[in-house]
């Protein structure tokens, strides 16, 4: 006969006054509101905030046409179809509580007590939600099928999306170009269907249950790296929407331009579709400019802060007292440069070695011709 073992195990005793076991969070909370303040489907048109599917309708309207006489301003949507059960009762504000102290409707996710207490009046038990005369059921969202059915018949799980957009026309006059205002309609229309997000976080598109997998997104802003030469490097423009901006040298040290990794071409045909038309246009975006004087065979620079350190080419004599403020030759300091301002001098003559490296942007004369070293 089969003797039935004895329970070897201890009895575990817990003395510990403080509870360590910590209740499990719904872990799909986080997408279901964020998807839900996206939709903001339960909300009334003035209600919803500036902000998911609000906002990018906004962003797109209003639409013109590419002569200007017809526009197509956004009013507002709707998502689903808000009704009860014979359909003749309809109005997502239907669906909220109202109370009849204050006649205000209740938001969509306001909870009540058991005494049902109005948070606007205080009134008690006041609170109803409106019922059909006909068939006596509040409004709901009429779903056409339900997740399970979705899943089996190999539908999507989605409602209409209509949008109420109002229709402008003008009668545009060739010569004046003024406008005459023609007629204004206002139509909802039906804008096409748009996914809902079932209680388990999942979307099902023909029968197949999927979900959104966040991934890393680069931030937008500008990026430097190494390029495949040595000392090379390529510099990237990642904006928050659009096209990549990315710049980088050849073997010839000729600096290209790529939109969208695709077919590269010379920067200096960006920047003019930019708008910076001519060379110096360009030039003064990538150096320092700064102006000088031609004078009696000789270029006198115009007086800034960058001339001190510099060296001067002939004495420097004040307009007024002809006193000698710098002798030829002599560095500009900072004090100096204060007293060649009280004294109001323009310009000065600075030694030759001192516009070493120099390019000008337009001819001088017959000194120096465009694009050419000063010697």
């Amino acid at each position: 006969m089969s003797k039935e073992l004895e329970n070897i195990y201890r009895k575990r005793v817990d003395f510990s006054k403080l509870k360590t076991a910590f209740p499990i969070p719904d872990l799909l909370a986080i997408q279901k509101q964020s998807y839900s303040e996206f939709l903001q489907m339960e909300l009334l048109p003035e209600e919803r905030k500036d902000s998911g599917l609000q906002a990018a309708f906004k962003d797109s309207f209003p639409v013109s046409d590419f002569k200007e006489t017809t526009q197509l301003d956004f009013i507002s949507y709707s998502i689903g179809d808000w009704e009860c059960k014979c359909g003749r009762l309809k109005g997502v504000e239907n669906s909220r509580g109202r109370c009849n102290g204050c006649k205000t409707l209740l938001p969509a996710d306001a909870e009540l007590t058991e005494k049902e207490i109005c948070p606007y009046c205080g009134a008690m038990k006041k609170i109803e939600i409106q019922l059909c005369d006909h068939c006596g059921d509040k409004v709901g969202l009429k779903m056409k099928y339900r997740p399970t059915e979705c899943l089996q018949k190999g539908y999507t799980y989605a409602v209409p999306l209509r949008l109420k957009i109002r229709l402008i026309s003008w009668d545009k006059d060739p010569e004046t170009k003024t406008k005459r205002l023609r007629h204004i309609k206002e139509q909802e229309v039906y804008f096409g269907e748009i996914p809902l997000m079932t209680e388990k976080g999942t979307f099902i598109f023909n029968g197949i249950e999927r979900v959104v997998v966040s991934q890393l997104q680069r931030s937008p802003g500008v990026f430097f790296r190494q390029g495949e030469g040595k000392g090379f490097y390529v510099g990237k423009i990642i904006p928050y929407r659009g096209a990549w901006v990315e710049f980088e040298y050849d073997s010839k040290n000729v600096l290209f331009v790529r939109l969208d990794r695709k077919k590269k071409f010379l920067v200096s045909v960006f920047l003019r579709a930019l708008g910076f038309g001519s060379d110096e246009a360009i030039l003064r975006l990538f150096y320092e400019t700064y102006k000088i004087f031609p004078e009696g065979g000789n270029l006198y620079w115009e007086l800034n802060e960058n001339l001190v350190g510099k060296i001067v080419g002939e004495n420097v004599v004040d307009p007024k007292s002809k006193k000698e403020l710098i002798q030829s030759k002599g560095k500009i300091s900072n004090e100096q440069y204060r007293k060649l301002k009280e004294r109001k001098i323009k310009k000065i003559a600075l030694l030759g070695k001192e516009f070493k490296g120099a390019f000008l942007l337009s001819s001088i004369n017959d000194l120096v011709k465009a694009k050419e070293e000063i010697r």
